[in-house]
Protein backbone atom coordinates (compact mmCIF):
# COMPACT_ATOMS: atom_id res chain seq x y z
CA UNK A 1 0.00 0.00 0.00
CA UNK A 2 2.85 2.75 1.14
CA UNK A 3 4.37 1.66 -1.87
CA UNK A 4 1.72 2.04 -4.40
CA UNK A 5 1.22 5.20 -2.83
CA UNK A 6 4.63 6.65 -3.67
CA UNK A 7 4.04 5.37 -7.39
CA UNK A 8 1.23 7.68 -7.71
CA UNK A 9 2.93 10.49 -6.60
CA UNK A 10 5.54 9.81 -8.57
CA UNK A 11 2.99 9.76 -11.39
CA UNK A 12 1.51 13.42 -10.46
CA UNK A 13 5.16 14.57 -9.65
CA UNK A 14 6.06 13.44 -13.54
CA UNK A 15 2.87 15.42 -14.68
CA UNK A 16 3.78 18.30 -13.34
CA UNK A 17 7.65 18.13 -14.59
CA UNK A 18 6.59 17.38 -18.06
CA UNK A 19 3.70 20.53 -18.06
CA UNK A 20 5.61 22.92 -15.74
CA UNK A 21 9.66 21.92 -15.71
CA UNK A 22 9.28 22.22 -11.95
CA UNK A 23 12.31 20.42 -10.10
CA UNK A 24 12.38 16.90 -9.06
CA UNK A 25 11.72 17.50 -5.46
CA UNK A 26 9.46 20.89 -5.77
CA UNK A 27 7.51 18.51 -7.83
CA UNK A 28 7.27 15.48 -5.35
CA UNK A 29 6.13 17.76 -2.19
CA UNK A 30 3.67 19.49 -4.25
CA UNK A 31 1.83 15.87 -5.10
CA UNK A 32 2.43 14.61 -2.54
CA UNK A 33 0.57 17.43 -0.78
CA UNK A 34 -2.19 17.57 -3.33
CA UNK A 35 -2.61 13.84 -3.20
CA UNK A 36 -3.69 13.92 0.43
CA UNK A 37 -6.02 16.65 -0.22
CA UNK A 38 -7.48 14.61 -3.06
CA UNK A 39 -7.60 11.64 -2.18
CA UNK A 40 -7.77 10.92 1.85
CA UNK A 41 -8.72 7.40 1.58
CA UNK A 42 -5.72 6.65 0.24
CA UNK A 43 -3.19 8.80 1.98
CA UNK A 44 -0.53 8.00 4.20
CA UNK A 45 -2.94 7.43 7.57
CA UNK A 46 -4.52 5.13 5.53
CA UNK A 47 -1.06 3.50 4.48
CA UNK A 48 -0.35 3.45 8.29
CA UNK A 49 -2.99 0.48 8.54
CA UNK A 50 -0.53 -1.87 6.77
CA UNK A 51 3.22 -0.26 8.30
CA UNK A 52 2.24 0.19 11.83
CA UNK A 53 6.13 0.29 12.82
CA UNK A 54 6.12 3.57 11.39
CA UNK A 55 4.90 6.68 12.56
CA UNK A 56 2.57 9.43 10.65
CA UNK A 57 5.92 11.40 10.17
CA UNK A 58 7.89 8.34 9.33
CA UNK A 59 5.45 7.02 6.95
CA UNK A 60 5.25 10.34 4.70
CA UNK A 61 8.89 10.75 4.51
CA UNK A 62 9.03 6.81 3.50
CA UNK A 63 6.20 7.99 0.60
CA UNK A 64 8.44 11.13 -0.38
CA UNK A 65 11.63 9.10 -0.34
CA UNK A 66 10.55 6.61 -2.41
CA UNK A 67 8.35 8.73 -4.53
CA UNK A 68 12.16 10.82 -5.26
CA UNK A 69 13.48 7.43 -6.42
CA UNK A 70 10.74 6.91 -8.74
CA UNK A 71 11.01 10.45 -10.15
CA UNK A 72 15.08 10.86 -9.78
CA UNK A 73 15.46 7.49 -11.72
CA UNK A 74 12.97 8.22 -14.67
CA UNK A 75 14.21 11.48 -15.22
CA UNK A 76 17.87 10.26 -15.19
CA UNK A 77 17.18 7.26 -17.39
CA UNK A 78 14.29 8.79 -19.08
CA UNK A 79 16.29 8.34 -22.70
CA UNK A 80 17.05 4.26 -21.90
CA UNK A 81 13.15 4.32 -20.71
CA UNK A 82 11.72 5.99 -23.58
CA UNK A 83 13.93 3.26 -26.03
CA UNK A 84 12.70 0.35 -24.34
CA UNK A 85 8.94 1.60 -24.65
CA UNK A 86 9.66 2.27 -28.53
CA UNK A 87 10.64 -0.50 -28.99
CA UNK A 88 7.52 -2.47 -27.75
CA UNK A 89 5.43 0.06 -30.25
CA UNK A 90 3.51 -1.02 -32.94
CA UNK A 91 1.38 1.35 -34.09
CA UNK A 92 2.12 4.07 -31.43
CA UNK A 93 5.19 5.75 -30.03
CA UNK A 94 6.02 7.65 -26.33
CA UNK A 95 5.38 10.93 -27.83
CA UNK A 96 2.01 9.70 -29.15
CA UNK A 97 0.81 7.94 -25.40
CA UNK A 98 -1.49 10.07 -23.34
CA UNK A 99 1.19 11.56 -20.22
CA UNK A 100 -0.73 9.90 -17.87
CA UNK A 101 -0.46 6.35 -19.40
CA UNK A 102 3.23 7.58 -20.31
CA UNK A 103 4.44 8.26 -16.93
CA UNK A 104 2.53 5.18 -15.47
CA UNK A 105 4.91 2.99 -17.58
CA UNK A 106 7.93 5.27 -17.60
CA UNK A 107 8.02 4.47 -13.29
CA UNK A 108 7.06 0.70 -14.48
CA UNK A 109 10.23 0.94 -16.79
CA UNK A 110 12.16 2.17 -14.09
CA UNK A 111 11.39 -0.43 -11.48
CA UNK A 112 11.77 -3.63 -13.88
CA UNK A 113 15.11 -2.82 -15.50
CA UNK A 114 16.70 0.41 -13.92
CA UNK A 115 16.63 0.04 -10.19
CA UNK A 116 18.67 -2.19 -7.99
CA UNK A 117 17.13 -4.59 -6.75
CA UNK A 118 14.69 -4.55 -10.32
CA UNK A 119 11.27 -5.20 -9.43
CA UNK A 120 9.54 -8.30 -11.14
CA UNK A 121 7.87 -7.42 -14.40
CA UNK A 122 4.99 -9.02 -13.65
CA UNK A 123 4.37 -7.24 -10.29
CA UNK A 124 5.50 -3.50 -11.75
CA UNK A 125 2.67 -4.35 -14.42
CA UNK A 126 0.14 -4.98 -12.04
CA UNK A 127 0.85 -2.25 -10.09
CA UNK A 128 0.96 0.07 -13.44
CA UNK A 129 -2.50 -1.71 -14.32
CA UNK A 130 -3.67 -0.73 -10.84
CA UNK A 131 -3.16 3.16 -11.14
CA UNK A 132 -3.96 3.27 -14.31
CA UNK A 133 -7.73 2.12 -13.39
CA UNK A 134 -7.67 4.96 -10.93
CA UNK A 135 -5.77 7.80 -12.85
CA UNK A 136 -6.07 6.59 -16.97
CA UNK A 137 -8.57 6.71 -19.43
CA UNK A 138 -11.60 3.57 -19.50
CA UNK A 139 -8.90 2.62 -22.20
CA UNK A 140 -5.33 3.13 -20.26
CA UNK A 141 -5.59 -0.40 -18.47
CA UNK A 142 -5.64 -2.41 -21.56
CA UNK A 143 -3.42 -0.62 -23.12
CA UNK A 144 -0.69 -0.83 -19.76
CA UNK A 145 -1.08 -4.84 -20.00
CA UNK A 146 -0.97 -5.23 -23.71
CA UNK A 147 2.54 -2.79 -23.59
CA UNK A 148 3.61 -3.90 -20.00
CA UNK A 149 3.40 -7.88 -21.75
CA UNK A 150 6.23 -7.10 -24.67
CA UNK A 151 8.37 -5.51 -21.69
CA UNK A 152 9.73 -8.37 -19.90
CA UNK A 153 13.24 -9.09 -20.26
CA UNK A 154 14.15 -11.01 -23.53
CA UNK A 155 16.44 -14.01 -22.58
CA UNK A 156 18.32 -16.02 -25.17
CA UNK A 157 18.65 -20.07 -24.43
CA UNK A 158 21.59 -22.27 -25.16
CA UNK A 159 22.03 -26.36 -24.70
CA UNK A 160 24.44 -28.67 -25.78
CA UNK A 161 24.86 -32.13 -25.56
CA UNK A 162 28.12 -33.23 -25.73
CA UNK A 163 30.36 -36.48 -25.23
CA UNK A 164 30.34 -36.17 -21.47
CA UNK A 165 28.44 -32.97 -20.56
CA UNK A 166 24.64 -31.33 -20.62
CA UNK A 167 24.91 -27.67 -20.67
CA UNK A 168 22.31 -25.31 -20.44
CA UNK A 169 22.94 -21.04 -20.66
CA UNK A 170 21.09 -18.50 -20.75
CA UNK A 171 22.00 -14.78 -21.37
CA UNK A 172 20.06 -11.48 -20.93
CA UNK A 173 19.40 -8.67 -23.62
CA UNK A 174 22.66 -7.23 -23.36
CA UNK A 175 24.71 -10.77 -23.92
CA UNK A 176 25.58 -10.97 -20.03
CA UNK A 177 25.09 -14.95 -18.33
CA UNK A 178 22.13 -14.82 -16.44
CA UNK A 179 22.58 -18.31 -15.34
CA UNK A 180 24.14 -21.94 -16.31
CA UNK A 181 23.53 -24.90 -15.36
CA UNK A 182 25.73 -28.56 -16.55
CA UNK A 183 26.11 -32.42 -15.32
CA UNK A 184 28.89 -34.44 -16.17
CA UNK A 185 28.05 -37.65 -17.73
CA UNK A 186 28.45 -40.32 -14.95
CA UNK A 187 31.20 -42.87 -16.08
CA UNK A 188 32.06 -45.95 -14.10
CA UNK A 189 35.39 -46.25 -12.35
CA UNK A 190 38.35 -47.62 -14.63
CA UNK A 191 36.32 -46.85 -17.65
CA UNK A 192 37.48 -44.87 -20.53
CA UNK A 193 34.65 -43.62 -21.72
CA UNK A 194 30.97 -44.02 -22.88
CA UNK A 195 28.62 -45.45 -25.78
CA UNK A 196 26.92 -43.05 -27.57
CA UNK A 197 23.62 -44.67 -26.32
CA UNK A 198 24.48 -43.97 -22.94
CA UNK A 199 24.95 -40.54 -23.67
CA UNK A 200 21.63 -40.10 -24.86
CA UNK A 201 20.07 -41.81 -21.97
CA UNK A 202 21.85 -39.64 -19.52
CA UNK A 203 21.62 -36.13 -21.58
CA UNK A 204 16.93 -37.01 -21.70
CA UNK A 205 17.47 -37.76 -18.72
CA UNK A 206 19.69 -34.58 -17.33
CA UNK A 207 18.39 -31.72 -19.54
CA UNK A 208 15.04 -30.88 -18.54
CA UNK A 209 15.86 -30.42 -14.83
CA UNK A 210 19.22 -28.18 -16.00
CA UNK A 211 16.51 -25.81 -18.70
CA UNK A 212 14.22 -25.80 -15.21
CA UNK A 213 17.39 -24.81 -13.36
CA UNK A 214 18.52 -21.93 -15.54
CA UNK A 215 14.79 -20.22 -15.73
CA UNK A 216 14.02 -20.70 -12.34
CA UNK A 217 13.10 -17.57 -10.99
CA UNK A 218 13.45 -15.88 -14.05
CA UNK A 219 10.54 -12.99 -14.98
CA UNK A 220 11.50 -13.05 -18.85
CA UNK A 221 10.37 -13.88 -22.22
CA UNK A 222 11.90 -16.44 -24.48
CA UNK A 223 13.66 -14.27 -27.91
CA UNK A 224 15.72 -17.59 -29.70
CA UNK A 225 17.88 -20.61 -28.73
CA UNK A 226 20.93 -21.57 -29.90
CA UNK A 227 21.78 -25.52 -30.10
CA UNK A 228 24.68 -27.54 -30.90
CA UNK A 229 23.09 -30.00 -33.48
CA UNK A 230 26.25 -32.28 -34.40
CA UNK A 231 30.05 -31.89 -33.90
CA UNK A 232 32.08 -30.00 -36.56
CA UNK A 233 30.75 -27.85 -39.35
CA UNK A 234 31.08 -30.20 -41.98
CA UNK A 235 28.21 -31.77 -44.11
CA UNK A 236 28.28 -35.56 -42.80
CA UNK A 237 29.25 -34.28 -39.08
CA UNK A 238 26.84 -37.16 -37.20
CA UNK A 239 26.55 -37.65 -33.26
CA UNK A 240 23.81 -39.45 -31.79
CA UNK A 241 24.84 -37.41 -28.42
CA UNK A 242 23.78 -34.28 -30.30
CA UNK A 243 20.08 -35.49 -31.00
CA UNK A 244 19.08 -35.10 -27.45
CA UNK A 245 19.82 -31.29 -27.39
CA UNK A 246 18.18 -30.58 -30.71
CA UNK A 247 15.04 -32.79 -30.03
CA UNK A 248 14.59 -29.99 -26.97
CA UNK A 249 15.58 -27.42 -28.53
CA UNK A 250 13.36 -27.76 -31.73
CA UNK A 251 10.31 -28.36 -29.39
CA UNK A 252 10.63 -25.31 -27.25
CA UNK A 253 11.41 -23.59 -30.71
CA UNK A 254 8.00 -24.87 -32.04
CA UNK A 255 6.20 -24.21 -28.87
CA UNK A 256 7.38 -20.40 -27.98
CA UNK A 257 7.40 -19.58 -32.20
CA UNK A 258 11.16 -18.10 -31.60
CA UNK A 259 14.10 -18.36 -33.89
CA UNK A 260 16.65 -21.98 -33.42
CA UNK A 261 20.15 -21.65 -34.40
CA UNK A 262 21.82 -24.89 -35.12
CA UNK A 263 25.32 -24.64 -35.12
CA UNK A 264 28.48 -27.26 -34.46
CA UNK A 265 30.15 -28.08 -30.95
CA UNK A 266 33.08 -27.04 -32.26
CA UNK A 267 31.68 -23.21 -33.31
CA UNK A 268 29.63 -23.75 -29.78
CA UNK A 269 33.22 -23.47 -28.61
CA UNK A 270 34.16 -20.89 -31.06
CA UNK A 271 31.62 -18.73 -30.00
CA UNK A 272 31.75 -19.72 -26.06
CA UNK A 273 35.42 -18.08 -26.62
CA UNK A 274 34.51 -15.20 -28.61
CA UNK A 275 31.86 -13.96 -26.27
CA UNK A 276 33.96 -15.00 -22.89
CA UNK A 277 37.04 -13.82 -23.84
CA UNK A 278 36.11 -10.30 -26.13
CA UNK A 279 38.03 -11.38 -29.35
CA UNK A 280 39.34 -12.09 -31.95
CA UNK A 281 37.73 -8.97 -33.26
CA UNK A 282 40.11 -9.43 -36.20
CA UNK A 283 38.52 -10.78 -39.66
CA UNK A 284 41.02 -13.95 -39.70
CA UNK A 285 42.33 -15.77 -36.83
CA UNK A 286 43.19 -19.59 -35.59
CA UNK A 287 41.39 -21.58 -33.34
CA UNK A 288 42.61 -24.30 -31.73
CA UNK A 289 40.24 -26.78 -30.48
CA UNK A 290 41.44 -29.20 -27.75
CA UNK A 291 40.04 -31.08 -26.14
CA UNK A 292 39.09 -35.64 -25.43
CA UNK A 293 37.44 -35.71 -29.32
CA UNK A 294 39.03 -33.07 -31.07
CA UNK A 295 42.68 -31.40 -31.69
CA UNK A 296 42.31 -29.45 -34.85
CA UNK A 297 44.06 -26.08 -35.79
CA UNK A 298 41.05 -24.21 -37.69
CA UNK A 299 41.58 -20.62 -39.80
CA UNK A 300 38.44 -18.76 -38.99
CA UNK A 301 37.22 -16.59 -41.54
CA UNK A 302 34.22 -13.68 -39.73
CA UNK A 303 31.64 -14.33 -43.47
CA UNK A 304 29.09 -11.15 -44.34
CA UNK A 305 26.33 -13.03 -42.35
CA UNK A 306 27.91 -12.55 -38.70
CA UNK A 307 28.63 -16.17 -38.70
CA UNK A 308 32.75 -17.70 -39.42
CA UNK A 309 33.86 -20.18 -41.55
CA UNK A 310 36.37 -22.58 -40.25
CA UNK A 311 38.40 -24.37 -42.11
CA UNK A 312 40.69 -26.56 -40.79
CA UNK A 313 44.99 -26.19 -41.43
CA UNK A 314 46.14 -28.60 -39.19
CA UNK A 315 45.90 -30.67 -35.93
CA UNK A 316 46.84 -34.40 -34.61
CA UNK A 317 47.49 -37.13 -36.78
CA UNK A 318 46.85 -39.81 -34.17
CA UNK A 319 45.36 -39.41 -30.14
CA UNK A 320 43.39 -35.91 -29.29
CA UNK A 321 44.65 -34.02 -26.52
CA UNK A 322 42.22 -35.38 -24.15
CA UNK A 323 42.79 -38.53 -24.91
CA UNK A 324 46.69 -38.70 -24.27
CA UNK A 325 45.57 -36.89 -20.55
CA UNK A 326 42.80 -39.21 -19.72
CA UNK A 327 45.00 -42.47 -20.95
CA UNK A 328 48.08 -41.31 -18.71
CA UNK A 329 45.49 -40.43 -16.03
CA UNK A 330 43.24 -43.04 -16.01
CA UNK A 331 46.68 -45.07 -15.57
CA UNK A 332 47.67 -43.00 -12.65
CA UNK A 333 43.86 -43.81 -11.05
CA UNK A 334 42.44 -40.60 -11.83
CA UNK A 335 38.31 -40.90 -12.63
CA UNK A 336 37.64 -40.19 -15.88
CA UNK A 337 37.56 -37.74 -17.11
CA UNK A 338 40.83 -36.84 -15.44
CA UNK A 339 42.02 -33.58 -16.64
CA UNK A 340 40.95 -31.60 -13.37
CA UNK A 341 42.43 -34.11 -11.40
CA UNK A 342 45.30 -34.40 -13.12
CA UNK A 343 46.33 -30.75 -13.24
CA UNK A 344 45.71 -30.79 -9.45
CA UNK A 345 48.11 -33.59 -9.34
CA UNK A 346 50.50 -31.80 -11.14
CA UNK A 347 50.67 -28.19 -9.36
CA UNK A 348 52.85 -30.94 -6.56
CA UNK A 349 55.41 -31.41 -8.99
CA UNK A 350 58.77 -29.11 -8.55
CA UNK A 351 59.36 -30.01 -12.45
CA UNK A 352 57.84 -31.98 -14.84
CA UNK A 353 59.19 -35.36 -16.48
CA UNK A 354 60.80 -34.93 -20.15
CA UNK A 355 58.61 -36.25 -23.15
CA UNK A 356 59.21 -36.10 -26.64
CA UNK A 357 56.64 -33.27 -28.85
CA UNK A 358 56.22 -33.76 -32.17
CA UNK A 359 55.31 -31.47 -33.99
CA UNK A 360 55.75 -30.92 -38.23
CA UNK A 361 54.70 -27.69 -39.45
CA UNK A 362 50.73 -27.70 -39.10
CA UNK A 363 50.58 -31.31 -38.15
CA UNK A 364 51.38 -33.34 -34.35
CA UNK A 365 51.32 -36.55 -33.19
CA UNK A 366 50.31 -37.31 -29.66
CA UNK A 367 50.57 -41.02 -29.45
CA UNK A 368 54.53 -41.62 -29.30
CA UNK A 369 54.40 -38.94 -26.14
CA UNK A 370 51.46 -41.22 -24.90
CA UNK A 371 53.67 -44.04 -24.92
CA UNK A 372 56.73 -42.81 -23.57
CA UNK A 373 54.41 -41.20 -20.78
CA UNK A 374 53.42 -45.43 -19.95
CA UNK A 375 56.57 -46.70 -20.24
CA UNK A 376 58.11 -43.58 -17.41
CA UNK A 377 54.63 -44.96 -15.34
CA UNK A 378 55.69 -48.20 -15.91
CA UNK A 379 59.16 -47.80 -14.84
CA UNK A 380 58.50 -45.95 -11.71
CA UNK A 381 57.88 -42.52 -12.44
CA UNK A 382 56.67 -39.45 -9.78
CA UNK A 383 53.50 -39.36 -10.12
CA UNK A 384 53.22 -35.54 -9.95
CA UNK A 385 56.00 -35.26 -11.73
CA UNK A 386 54.22 -37.18 -14.94
CA UNK A 387 51.48 -35.24 -14.77
CA UNK A 388 53.12 -32.21 -14.89
CA UNK A 389 55.08 -33.71 -17.57
CA UNK A 390 51.78 -34.34 -19.49
CA UNK A 391 50.97 -30.72 -19.38
CA UNK A 392 54.46 -29.44 -20.63
CA UNK A 393 54.09 -31.77 -23.72
CA UNK A 394 51.02 -30.55 -24.80
CA UNK A 395 51.28 -26.77 -24.00
CA UNK A 396 55.20 -27.31 -26.09
CA UNK A 397 53.37 -28.70 -28.57
CA UNK A 398 50.46 -26.17 -28.94
CA UNK A 399 52.94 -23.22 -29.14
CA UNK A 400 54.57 -24.69 -31.81
CA UNK A 401 51.54 -25.72 -33.57
CA UNK A 402 50.13 -21.78 -33.14
CA UNK A 403 53.41 -20.88 -33.71
CA UNK A 404 53.52 -22.35 -36.98
CA UNK A 405 49.82 -21.49 -38.38
CA UNK A 406 50.25 -17.80 -37.29
CA UNK A 407 53.52 -18.00 -39.97
CA UNK A 408 51.93 -19.79 -42.44
CA UNK A 409 48.70 -17.67 -42.59
CA UNK A 410 49.84 -14.35 -41.64
CA UNK A 411 47.93 -13.86 -38.82
CA UNK A 412 48.32 -12.02 -35.34
CA UNK A 413 45.52 -13.61 -33.13
CA UNK A 414 44.84 -16.75 -32.15
CA UNK A 415 41.93 -18.36 -29.62
CA UNK A 416 43.18 -21.44 -27.41
CA UNK A 417 39.58 -23.55 -26.61
CA UNK A 418 38.45 -26.75 -25.43
CA UNK A 419 38.66 -28.06 -22.33
CA UNK A 420 42.24 -29.25 -22.53
CA UNK A 421 42.72 -25.68 -23.32
CA UNK A 422 41.26 -24.50 -19.87
CA UNK A 423 44.58 -25.98 -18.29
CA UNK A 424 46.07 -22.71 -16.89
CA UNK A 425 49.77 -24.20 -17.57
CA UNK A 426 49.24 -24.80 -20.52
CA UNK A 427 47.77 -21.24 -21.16
CA UNK A 428 50.47 -19.87 -19.19
CA UNK A 429 53.13 -21.63 -21.48
CA UNK A 430 51.59 -21.27 -24.93
CA UNK A 431 50.81 -17.17 -24.19
CA UNK A 432 54.41 -16.75 -22.73
CA UNK A 433 55.87 -18.88 -26.09
CA UNK A 434 53.59 -16.78 -28.97
CA UNK A 435 53.60 -13.25 -26.90
CA UNK A 436 58.03 -14.04 -28.17
CA UNK A 437 56.25 -13.76 -31.51
CA UNK A 438 54.20 -11.25 -31.22
CA UNK A 439 51.07 -13.38 -31.38
CA UNK A 440 48.17 -12.85 -29.03
CA UNK A 441 46.39 -15.60 -27.47
CA UNK A 442 43.18 -15.20 -26.62
CA UNK A 443 41.35 -17.62 -23.80
CA UNK A 444 37.94 -17.85 -22.33
CA UNK A 445 37.34 -17.81 -18.41
CA UNK A 446 38.13 -21.42 -17.58
CA UNK A 447 34.79 -22.73 -17.00
CA UNK A 448 33.68 -21.51 -20.40
CA UNK A 449 36.46 -23.03 -22.55
CA UNK A 450 35.42 -26.37 -21.89
CA UNK A 451 32.49 -28.06 -22.47
CA UNK A 452 29.29 -25.82 -22.27
CA UNK A 453 26.64 -23.75 -23.48
CA UNK A 454 27.04 -20.32 -23.31
CA UNK A 455 28.20 -20.41 -27.34
CA UNK A 456 24.98 -21.49 -27.98
CA UNK A 457 23.17 -18.79 -26.18
CA UNK A 458 25.90 -15.93 -27.27
CA UNK A 459 25.19 -17.12 -31.05
CA UNK A 460 21.88 -16.66 -30.75
CA UNK A 461 21.66 -13.42 -28.92
CA UNK A 462 24.18 -12.49 -31.38
CA UNK A 463 22.47 -13.14 -34.66
CA UNK A 464 18.89 -12.26 -32.98
CA UNK A 465 19.84 -9.18 -31.71
CA UNK A 466 21.81 -8.37 -35.16
CA UNK A 467 18.23 -9.30 -37.16
CA UNK A 468 16.33 -6.94 -34.87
Amino acid sequence: MIRRLAREVALQALFQIDFTGNEVEQAVDAALDEHEELHPEAAVDKALDQHKELGAASARNYVKKYSMVLVNGVVENKEAIDATLNSCATDWTVERMPATDRNILRVAVFEMRHEKPALAAGVAINEAVEIAKAYGTEESPRFINGAGKKMSQKVYLGIDTSCYTTSAALLAEDGSLLAEARQILSVKPGRCGLQQSEMVFQHTRNLPRLVEEVFADKDCTLAAIGVSGYPRPLADSYMPAFLAGMSVARSLAAAYKVPLEVISHQENHLEAGLWSAGGPQAERFLLLHASGGTTDLLLCERREDSRYNLTQVGGSLDLHAGQFVDRIGVALGLQFPTGPALEQLAEQAEKPLELPVSVRKLDVSLSGPATAAMRKLEAGANAASLALGVEHTLAETFARLLRNGAAAYGVRDVILVGGVGSNKYIRKHVEEKLAKRRVRLWVPEGRFSCDNASGCAAVAWRLHKKND
